[in-house]
Order: structure tokens, then sequence, then C-alpha cells
């Protein structure tokens, strides 16, 4: 469960050997081997290539994204070091804000990407248990939900503050 804080920083950095099931639904091995791979892939000298096309749509921008915004992943890619890069990706993965996530005292509203290979679905059912009134939004888009889909997550953020003014 990779749940961080608006900043970024995760004080609490966790490894759980639980039995867990990814985003593309392959069962049987655990978190700790699952951040192994991960891990053994987010080395600073592989993140120094540029990645193909066919990974930035798999993995960020979906199927026949508009070129411009494959540029704008590129870029956005190419601005920050390697090793910038892999320590993000490893804090990221190993974040476990939960307990923060707890004390949160303001409505929250969860976007969720379908077809996110990156963040399973069953991450929202983590955090609906650990704050049950959450609001779900489901947006058919790809992990770079709000860059893919700009006017449909506007549209989702604007329905939630309305409804707080209910």
């Amino acid at each position: 469960m990779n749940i961080t804080d608006a900043t970024g920083t995760c004080p609490r950095l966790e490894t759980r050997e639980t039995r867990g099931t990814p985003s593309d639904g392959r069962r049987g091995y655990t978190f700790r081997q699952k951040r192994a791979t991960r891990q053994a892939l987010m080395r600073p000298w592989l993140l120094g290539f540029s990645p193909p096309r066919l990974v930035l749509e798999r993995f960020l921008i979906g199927a026949h994204a508009p070129r411009e915004l494959l540029e704008a992943v590129r870029d956005a890619l190419r601005s920050v070091s390697p090793d910038v890069l892999a320590f993000r990706v490893q804090t990221v993965m190993e974040c476990d804000a939960r307990e923060d996530l707890v004390r949160v005292r303001v409505p929250i509203l969860y976007l969720q990407a379908e077809q996110d290979r990156l963040v399973a679905k069953s991450s929202f059912e983590e955090i609906q248990r650990l704050k049950p009134d959450t609001i779900f939004a489901s947006i058919p888009a790809p992990h770079l939900l709000s860059q893919r889909e700009p006017n449909k997550s506007a549209a989702s953020i604007v329905h939630f503050l309305e409804s707080l003014q209910k």
C-alpha cells in the first residue's frame, strides 16, 4: 500500500511480509518480492535512458496519447537526474502514510484512473477502510489521469467541492 502525503515525504518506511495482488491481477508473491523486483529495475543507470513510447503509453499516458503529452512526459523525465528519479520512485514504493491518513480531518476525494497499471484498484479499499467517508471518482484514464483527461479530472474535483457546500 503506497499512500504518500502531499509533500512527498514519508518518515515511516516499512516493509510488510504479506501476500498481495498487484494491479495486473497476478497472485502468490510477497510484497517484499515485488519490492525487490521494482528496486532492481529502479537503478539510476537504468533511469538515465529515455523510455520508449510503448513503455510510457503502457504505464503512464495510455495508448494513443497526444504527441504533445508524450513529449511533455519525456521532457519532465529528462529534467530530473536518474539518481533523483530513482530516489523518488523508491520513496513512493516504500512510503506508508496510513497513520497520517487516519488523522486527516478534511474531506478526501480519491480519483482513480481506471487503466492505471501502477496503482492497484485495491488501494482505494485500504483508504476507505481507514477513512470510510472518502469520496470515490473513477475516470477512464491511465496513471497520469489529470494530464490525459484534464477536463474530466477538473469536473470531478468541482463536483466534489460543490458537494461540500450543500
